[in-house]
């Protein structure tokens, strides 16, 4: 969630199996929503309602997100990647770790945290 830019993070697959990480912008009945209820805004439960304010937070965010995602998966998301090849040597956590960079640098890229 980008409270200060009006729009959220989402994730999404599709039945092709490509993901991309999109920004939904928001009304602000949709930000008053969000502020009276941050926990069960996006139909779960969320234990952790803190803004993300920097791109480490967004990194954490990530990282957090995708910790139990199997290495198969993590390749299968990262199959464009120009070093996939190697990709496939690293150990799962580092993997992750490339994976969330990603996820970051793109968010950047269309405009998150400005």
């Amino acid at each position: 969630m980008a409270e200060a830019q009006s729009k959220a993070y989402a994730a999404y697959q599709f039945d092709s199996g490509e993901s991309v990480i999109a920004t939904v912008p928001l009304s602000q009945e949709e930000l008053a929503a969000y502020r009276r209820h941050p926990g069960t805004f996006f139909g779960v439960e969320l234990h952790a309602s803190k803004s993300i304010n920097t791109p480490m937070e967004l990194f954490d965010f990530f990282l957090a997100g995708y910790r139990d995602t199997p290495k198969e998966r993590l390749l299968e998301l990262m199959v464009n990647h120009p070093n996939v090849g190697e990709l496939q040597t690293l150990p799962k956590e580092d993997l992750t770790e490339i994976f969330a960079e990603q996820c970051v640098f793109s968010a950047l890229q269309h405009g998150g945290l400005t």
